[in-house]
């Protein structure tokens, strides 16, 4: 993963700054409820009752719940205009709650009400074109990197070619190493869940917000969090810590634990190998090389001769068992670009591999097909002993 961020980050269009932007999903369950503390007087004496000290409330609440799309920057200048992403379900999202949350929600939040609160690849590919839209009076300045984890949505091949339209670079976050590689997971989301518990008891007991419906109290206690923490804050330490802003020299302790190495060697800035890019994805799928690096060959530097373009497009052949035609070095950048009039399908991949022909005048008996059973044999008894 470092070298894909690493090239990535090589890869920028010179004049243009990057910026890098993780995106992941975090459920907010509306029964917000604090670990166990004290209690008051009044508290332990009405535990004391035969009723108990408890709530009733329908299971419903009890599990419903709904998605933040958390995105984090290490621009503060970007992060304000981030979109901030919150996914309810139409069953327990009526009209009027929709409204309610949509009249109060900050200008930059975007309430969709869907068949279910969880990410899809349409939501997804909806989440790429709006941060497109968000950034493009940025886009002369900054060259957005974006990163998330392999969740499946996440890599279907419509987002691949929604981020290549939008001229975003993105990098995937390796399975089972979201916890130790994954920003949102590293150093938002525990004080994110620690606040938003606070917020939510603190709403229920203010006389202004307690007649609320609970739906819309929490949604209020998320866009508090979001003026408090993810945009009063720089998040580039997050993506240094992590590796993620082009090096890893300041690669922190806890990462390097994590991974069981004591020091972080100079990682090359070349395309990563097939074999890396395998380890990053979920097992048994089929790496999209082409819409993977797409995004990278339509931003080809300015400066950057015909070779350079040539080179990278090489390098992206030799996924697939294919050398670079010597042909290629003497067509002109654009011939070789994507994006060009000559279309640019991937090399062939080479055939599956097949069983050796069956030899001719061999029978051979599907499971249908059946013997009929052997008659019994004789059971033979051994001869007896002669008397002496």
């Amino acid at each position: 993963m470092w070298r894909w961020a690493n090239f990535l980050h090589s890869r920028v269009p010179a004049g243009k700054q990057p910026v890098f932007i993780n995106i992941d999903e975090t459920g907010i369950r509306l029964l917000a409820d604090d670990a166990v503390g004290f209690l008051t007087r009044a508290a332990r004496t009405a535990k004391r009752r035969p009723e108990g000290l408890h709530r009733v409330l329908p299971r419903s609440v009890q599990r419903s719940m709904f998605t933040h799309v958390a995105a984090i920057c290490s621009e503060p200048e970007v992060q304000r205009v981030l979109p901030q992403i919150l996914l309810f379900n139409k069953h327990t999202t009526s009209a009027a709650v929709a409204a309610e949350l949509r009249a109060r929600a900050p200008a930059h939040v975007v309430i969709l009400v869907m068949e279910n609160a969880w990410m899809n690849t349409a939501t997804m590919v909806q989440l790429v074109n709006r941060f497109a839209r968000a950034l493009a009076p940025l886009r002369d300045r900054f060259q957005p990197i974006l990163s998330w984890d392999t969740f499946r949505p996440h890599i279907a091949t419509q987002v691949w070619a929604a981020t290549a339209r939008a001229g975003f670079f993105v990098h995937l976050v390796p399975c089972h190493m979201t916890g130790t590689l994954q920003p949102a997971d590293t150093h938002l989301f525990a004080q994110y869940k620690r606040q938003l518990r606070q917020h939510v008891q603190s709403s229920a007991m203010d006389p202004a917000t307690s007649g609320l419906p609970r739906l819309v109290r929490v949604a209020c206690a998320v866009y508090r969090i979001l003026r408090d923490i993810l945009e009063s804050k720089s998040w580039m330490k997050a993506f240094q810590d992590l590796g993620l802003a082009g090096s890893q020299e300041l690669v922190s302790t806890r990462v390097k634990r994590k991974l069981g190495i004591d020091a972080v060697g100079m990682l090359p800035a070349g395309i990563p190998t097939l074999q890396e890019l395998q380890l990053v994805f979920p097992a048994r799928t089929t790496v999209p090389i082409d819409g993977v690096f797409r995004a990278v060959l339509r931003a080809q530097r300015p400066a950057a001769s015909a070779s350079s373009a040539v080179g990278v497009c090489a390098a992206a052949a030799t996924f697939h068992g294919a050398t670079a035609a010597a042909s290629s070095a003497s067509s002109s950048t654009d011939a070789a670009l994507p994006h060009a009039s000559r279309p640019w399908p991937p090399p062939p991949l080479p055939p599956p591999l097949s069983l050796p022909p069956r030899p001719r005048g061999v029978l051979r008996l599907g499971p249908a097909a059946r013997l009929p059973p052997a008659p019994p044999q004789p059971r033979r008894l051994p001869p007896r002993p002669t008397p002496p």
